[in-house]
């Protein structure tokens, strides 16, 4: 195994390293070479250098000659991986974990690098299976957790959403990020009478956002909690948004949208397109649909009242 000791790198490389000075690390490396090109640590090294100056590209060459000079290193193939991840190679970067995850099936730091490269190829089960191994073993590794839960809303499993996010949130009680992230998929989802509890621990302790309340009380109204859910949107529409700034006569043309699409109330509806037309005036930019909704809204209420 390689190992990559601080003695075995050029004086030079390590002082300007320890100084935070890659520019010049790769200066007094790229002269080692110059002496010692087959030195598979030294590029290594440069390598690590390049990247801290945002030179992937030449990362990736340098990286790719070690491996090549030392390919049963699996260190060596885990920065190369790595590397092409930073460039978006994807395909390159499955191809380099593969190899190490043959050598060593067992590694965590190399296998959730594989289980995020397989997802970016839309090898989903597999990333899957790569992932749920990686927090059996790991159950700390708090990314790869959130990796899982935006993994199954993809694929469309609420039921798995709701398991993921509970086993995390085992681990990381009451977090903020884990909450929402599950929250927030479950919604997506149309699983609103689980995405209501999530919603509801996460607002009991965090500050609200516009889109939170917003999908907080249609979650509300779908758990048959009409008056709660109105009473959220309402705070959610007004105090959020348009009263902070009441340029932002769009959001009532919003909250009307919202009130009709999920059948709150066509009053409410009519009464907030009325409002966004009277405010906007000229500004109005959805002027022509708020027009015709207004006439579509006012025959049915008329049909249903006679």
């Amino acid at each position: 195994m390689l190992l990559l000791l601080i003695a075995d790198i050029p004086e030079q490389a390590v002082i300007f390293r320890e100084q935070s000075n890659p520019l010049q690390a790769v200066k007094s490396l790229e002269q080692a070479l110059f002496h010692e090109p087959q030195n598979s640590l030294y590029l290594s090294e440069l390598g690590e250098n390049y990247s801290s100056l945002g030179n992937l590209y030449q990362a990736v060459e340098c990286y790719r000659r070690a491996v090549v000079l030392a390919p049963y290193e699996l260190s060596l193939k885990g920065r190369l991986g790595r590397a092409y991840l930073s460039i978006d190679d994807f395909e390159r970067a499955f191809q380099s974990f593969a190899e190490i995850r043959k050598a060593d099936s067992t590694n965590v730091f190399f296998n959730k690098q594989y289980a995020f490269a397989a997802f970016r190829l839309g090898k989903v089960d597999m990333a899957i299976r790569i992932y749920e191994q990686v927090v059996s073993e790991n159950p700390g590794d708090f990314s790869s957790h959130l990796n899982l839960i935006a993994i199954y809303k993809r694929k469309k499993d609420a039921a798995k959403v709701y398991e993921s996010g509970n086993r995390a949130l085992s681990v990381f009680p009451s977090n903020a990020t884990l909450l929402l992230r599950q929250a927030d998929a479950l919604y997506e989802l149309k699983d609103y009478e689980r995405a209501l509890f999530p919603y509801e621990k996460y607002l009991a302790v965090n500050d609200s956002t516009f889109d939170v309340l917003k999908n907080y009380g249609i979650t509300l109204f779908f758990c048959k909690q009409e008056q709660e859910a109105i009473r959220v949107l309402e705070k959610c529409f007004l105090q959020k948004a348009f009263e902070l700034n009441n340029k932002k006569v769009e959001v009532l043309f919003e909250i009307a949208t919202t009130y009709e699409e999920f059948n709150f109330n066509k009053t409410l509806a009519l009464n907030y397109y009325n409002t966004y037309l009277k405010t906007a005036r000229e500004k109005a930019q959805n002027a022509d649909y708020a027009l015709e909704r207004i006439r579509k809204i006012k025959e049915e209420l008329f049909f249903e009242n006679k």
